[in-house]
């Protein structure tokens, strides 16, 4: 096969797996960090995984009051249970907030995205969902999201984890 031929045939293919990829909903290259991670979080609490079907998602950002911007944080760092990295959270969040009052950084923003989704429940029925997941930036980019700072449904990857843990050892 001559160098040209393959590399066309290889394009080919490769334009047709993003295309059934995207259209699928099961993945799109085109999202953002932050769509990526919350879609990454979600379908991992989903009791088929494998039914997960987006159906759109909603994108939001609004500014962060720097006092609620402290508040958020110091709730944060008070559920962590390790002392030392308790008081670096703290001091990190001293030293942004005082970047943040001399202008030095820009405000805080929340990011959120709604994600409407088709998924099997534990009987196989397909069902409509609805969860939001959100972003507390610092430096107002979705680009710092990850599995543990993006909050679906009001929990971090983390935090769900040891939630089921806590669930599964009361039973």
């Amino acid at each position: 096969m001559k160098p040209i031929a393959w590399l066309a045939a290889v394009t080919a293919l490769s334009a047709c797996a993003v295309g059934a990829s995207i259209a699928t909903g099961f993945y799109n290259p085109f999202d953002r960090r932050m769509t990526r991670v919350c879609e990454k979080i979600l379908i991992d609490r989903l009791r088929s995984p494998s039914t997960y079907k987006r159906i759109e998602i909603d994108h939001y950002s609004d500014p962060v009051p720097l006092e609620e911007f402290r508040k958020i944080r110091e709730d944060e760092i008070a559920k962590t249970s390790n002392a030392g990295y308790r008081d670096f959270e703290r001091q990190m969040l001293k030293i942004n907030t005082d970047l943040i009052a001399s202008g030095s950084r820009g405000a805080p923003i929340m990011f959120k995205k709604y994600i409407r989704y088709d998924a099997a429940n534990a009987y196989g029925t397909p069902i409509r969902a609805l969860s939001e997941c959100t972003l507390l930036s610092e430096n107002g980019s979705e680009s710092e999201a990850s599995i543990f700072n993006v909050r679906v449904d009001g929990t971090t990857k983390s935090e769900y984890l040891i939630k089921l843990i806590k669930e599964s050892n009361q039973n």
